[in-house]
């Protein structure tokens, strides 16, 4: 039986809104509901009730929409030229503000997308890198902003870079947002958290048993005694693919004495043609693993791609690498251990 909460638990807030499209609709989203508003004018108004703020998307049919926090208070939308600008209430402000202080990035972003969709091969992959790195820019600026705004609005912009944090910055974050602990985005960066604490170094890390090119089923544990590079990767990651050159150099002359790579890509089953391309293309020799369901990355604390693990003869962790690296840089990492 359904136990009905007073009417005091809720509150009030409406969503005024106006659009450069004189009629037509805005499709509003939260984790539960869809609703369809209607515009008039030029303008569209929607009323509701939460109990705690919550975070919301909304957009016109077939547009990529835009971050709103549902709050108690009048909240105000303005799209123009398929620009979304939120405000009216305290959380709203605030997230619109970052979007404000982040925008050259998304423009940049836009701009390269633009150029990758028109490249091939090599070019390709110069331009996602070229993403890669200013996305990994703009993280920095919104980590920046997160740490001095311990706001709902901060903790729906730290969904947007957690992956890219630290354990410790994330400890801080985590600490200072508990108010929202019961909130479905602070438990998912939390449970991610708990996830990047198994990963310590000397520890045994998480076992995986996954698809081989050959369809085979592989896992962890079958490399016992060797040296294993675990190497997390996708097929259209400019520096995953950038790196591989100096991998297969170095996988050629250390395999010998006992060393391993285990890539493990997460491409989706959609892509599946473009994995083994990519593979080929490469010159890739090492054994490769297919995680199209990406349930390993959360397991290992994965912060960003390429991201590299190497284990001991035992399987436990020595080194976590993340970036792209030099060969240089690689060969002093695996020297420390003799390799």
């Amino acid at each position: 039986m359904a136990l009905l909460l007073p009417a005091s638990a809720f509150a009030d807030y409406v969503i005024k809104g106006t659009c450069d499209v004189k009629e037509g609709t805005v499709i509003l989203n939260d984790r539960i509901t869809k609703d369809t508003i209607t515009i008039k004018d030029g303008r569209f108004t929607f009323r509701g009730k939460v109990k705690q703020p919550v975070l919301g998307l909304i957009g016109l049919p077939g547009s990529i929409p835009a971050s709103v926090i549902l709050e108690e208070g009048e909240i105000t939308v303005t799209i123009k030229k398929g620009n979304y600008t939120v405000g009216g209430t305290t959380n709203n402000k605030k997230y619109q503000e970052l979007r404000d202080l982040t925008a050259s990035y998304r423009t940049a972003v836009a701009s390269l997308l633009d150029s990758s969709m028109k490249a091939t091969g090599f070019e390709k992959r110069k331009w996602s890198a070229a993403i890669d790195s200013v996305e990994r820019a703009k993280a920095k600026v919104t980590g920046k902003w997160v740490r001095s705004n311990n706001t709902y609005a901060g903790l729906v912009a730290l969904l947007s870079t957690y992956r890219k944090e630290t354990p410790g910055n994330l400890a801080h974050f985590l600490e200072a947002m508990k108010t929202f602990s019961a909130d479905p985005s602070y438990q998912l960066i939390a449970g991610y958290y708990k996830g990047m604490l198994k990963m310590e170094v000397g520890a045994p890390v998480p076992p995986f048993t996954l698809q081989d090119l050959k369809g085979d089923m592989v896992s962890l544990a079958s490399f016992k005694g060797k040296y294993v590079l675990v190497d997390f990767w996708y097929h259209n990651c400019g520096f995953c693919r950038q790196m591989m050159p100096s991998l297969v150099k170095l996988y050629k002359e250390l395999q010998p004495k006992g060393f391993e790579i285990v890539s493990i890509s997460i491409d989706a089953k959609a892509n599946e043609a473009l994995w083994r391309k990519a593979i080929k293309d490469d010159g890739a020799t090492w054994t490769e693993l297919w995680d199209y369901d990406k349930t390993m990355p959360d397991q290992y604390g994965v912060v960003g791609y390429p991201n590299m693990f190497l284990l001991d003869k035992e399987g436990k962790l020595l080194e976590t690498i993340v970036g792209l690296q030099e060969e240089a840089t690689l060969r002093k990492i695996l020297g420390k251990y003799n390799l």
